[in-house]
């Protein structure tokens, strides 16, 4: 299944990486309009529209060969990663300090159009929120525009949700690992350290996300910007939380990619550093 798995993402792997040379042609012609505009001659009349893509808010083109860069396959040799973002947070792990971190910032400060919000108030680690915008910006090249549902939440407010969900049911999270559960125990919620984003459709909050071609585009390429589908299909006997398409983690760009490629949980990386690969 895993062998599967991981032959499937190789390839994706060339498929994604024909598209985003394409993308990055396109956005190449972008950035040379206006140049190419003044190339004309004095009689030629102007464009009736904005060239292609120049609305879009990316990088300059020097940094494109790195953005695009595909990924390598998979190894067994486990990377450099800053404990600052990749750390675990579950059910055996609970956050040993609940205040609230003092590196985040208030989305609706940060981003403009990249992304919508559903609350411009919410708050995202500094650093999640660059690579975020990154990744945000880059999928709206390829037609895929999102909402950031929830970010930062304290653990008074997660206290508050895991204690509704058990009062609608007094076994909820009994045994997780059985019965995974979408609810988890404040000190146990990744949202609490701002490095967790709620990911959905832009135009539909209600609509199912799961095989959308923007949850598709985000589980393929997610990785190449430092986050992780925190809680997969098929691994929910590992995480106690149900699969949760919209919900990614950042972890910083070498950990996220060896997590991706080797097809593990965050739980599984840990496990994998005890054993030493």
């Amino acid at each position: 299944m895993r062998e599967n798995r991981i032959r499937i993402r190789k390839r994706q792997r060339l498929k994604n990486a024909l598209l985003l040379a394409i993308s990055a042609l396109l956005i190449a012609l972008g950035f040379l309009a206006p140049f190419l505009k003044n190339c004309k001659t004095a009689d030629t009349p102007k464009p009736s529209s904005t060239p292609f893509l120049t609305h879009i808010a990316l990088p300059p083109p020097e940094n494109l060969t790195t953005i695009f860069s595909p990924t390598p396959g998979p190894t067994s040799t486990i990377p450099v990663f800053d404990p600052k973002f990749c750390f675990l947070v579950n059910w055996d792990h609970p956050l040993e300090n609940t205040e609230r971190p003092s590196d985040l910032v208030v989305t609706g400060e940060f981003f403009t159009d990249e992304v919508a919000l559903t609350n411009p108030e919410m708050s995202i680690n500094r650093f999640a929120a660059e690579a975020a915008r990154e990744m945000f910006l880059h999928a709206a090249a390829f037609g895929h525009r999102y909402k950031i549902a929830s970010a930062y939440r304290s653990v008074s407010y997660q206290e508050q949700l895991f204690a509704e969900a058990l009062a609608e049911n007094p076994d909820y999270a009994r045994d997780p690992f059985v019965n995974p559960v979408r609810v988890v125990p404040a000190a146990m919620s990744e949202h609490a350290t701002g490095l967790a984003l709620d990911i959905v459709l832009e135009d539909d909050w209600n609509r199912d996300f799961e095989g959308t071609p923007e949850a598709l585009w985000l589980e393929e390429n997610a990785h190449l910007y430092g986050f992780i589908l925190r809680y997969p299909k098929g691994k929910e006997h590992i995480t106690g939380v149900i699969f949760e398409p919209w919900h990614f983690r950042f972890v910083g760009k070498d950990a996220a990619a060896y997590i991706y490629e080797n097809d593990l949980t965050l739980e599984e990386f840990y496990d994998s550093i005890k054993t030493g690969g």
